[in-house]
């Protein structure tokens, strides 16, 4: 029995000596790709990659992202201020004043913001005011103005204030020679307003509304009588004045002539002989003027020298 259990050892080494060695598969490797900080992990295979042409770029295809669409501003109006520099001349047959802004009847707020251009008056100096509607003196200013040409640019701002939600006004600009004589005078009607929005209207015709055919400025009368004739563009339907004034402010001779309901804004010619009496020869002024029929005053004047002799 002995016997027998040690053969049956002996079979089963010789057994386990013929059988194959498997051999071990090698232990993937964890060490860290250099950089790294987290653990490697081993990456099937890839495909292998096929070169593409040499010279032609990649197409990229269309984005699906849709672009995005422009949106633009709403524009706003904006109101321009009027340049302080004047672009055109006046033409030859403008007023001896011109008031650009505000036009007639213009709705206005304080503080007035005038333009125009003027013939300077003695020592360049002009003068604006404003009257409201019960004859009050609203606002008085005397001021220089400087120009290198005939014509002289001005711009002012007019404060004033209103006893009423909107009152009738007239703004007016003069001029005077060095006796203080008056040489011209133009006014506009506005409704002065102490709030609201303003409209302002353009100016009109800038033309001179009087036209003497003669006498000429500087003519010389004599014998005691001026002949004058011309033409009238009327503010109203109030009496046409003509008159010689001398340069102390005497008036030696006046002509009242009668506008016809409707003539306004149309041409009114008139004439007349105006008999004169002087001593000597005297300078005077033959003046051109009409009245405001709304508020106090003359709402135009017009004048041009004249030499009288005896």
């Amino acid at each position: 029995m002995p016997r027998r259990l040690t053969f049956l050892f002996l079979t089963l080494l010789l057994l386990a000596a013929c059988a194959p060695q498997a051999t071990p598969e090698p232990a993937p490797d964890l060490a860290p790709a250099p950089g790294g900080t987290g653990t490697a992990v081993t990456a099937a295979p890839s495909e292998p990659v096929l070169p593409g042409p040499s010279s032609a770029a990649p197409t990229s295809a269309p984005s699906a992202t849709p672009e995005p669409t422009l949106v633009f501003p709403t524009l706003l109006p904006v109101t321009l201020e009027p340049s302080a520099t004047p672009q055109l001349s006046p033409a030859l047959s403008s007023a001896a004043i011109q008031i650009l802004s505000p036009g007639p009847l213009s709705k206005v707020r304080t503080p007035i913001r005038m333009r125009g251009y003027v013939l300077p008056g003695a020592r360049n100096m002009i003068r604006v005011e404003l009257y409201g509607e019960d004859g009050r003196l609203i606002f008085r200013k005397l001021t220089p103005v400087f120009t290198e040409f005939k014509w002289a640019y001005f711009t002012m701002d007019i404060p004033f204030e209103t006893r009423a939600a909107a009152e009738l006004a007239r703004l007016q600009v003069s001029t005077d020679d060095e006796n203080g004589s008056a040489v011209a005078l133009l006014s506009v009607h506005l409704l002065l307003l102490s709030e609201g929005y303003e409209e302002l209207n353009p100016p009109g015709s800038l033309d001179e509304r009087c036209t003497l055919l003669i006498p000429l400025a500087g003519a010389t009368a004599s014998g005691g009588t001026l002949a004058v004739a011309g033409e009238y563009r009327p503010y109203n339907t109030q009496p046409l004045i003509v008159e010689l004034v001398t340069a102390d402010g005497a008036i030696v001779a006046n002509r009242w002539f009668a506008v016809p309901a409707g003539a306004e804004g149309g041409l009114m010619p008139f004439s007349a002989d105006l008999a004169y009496s002087v001593d000597a020869p005297v300078a005077a002024r033959l003046v051109v003027r009409q009245r405001d029929d709304r508020i106090n005053g003359n709402i135009y004047l017009f004048s041009q020298p004249v030499i009288l002799n005896p």
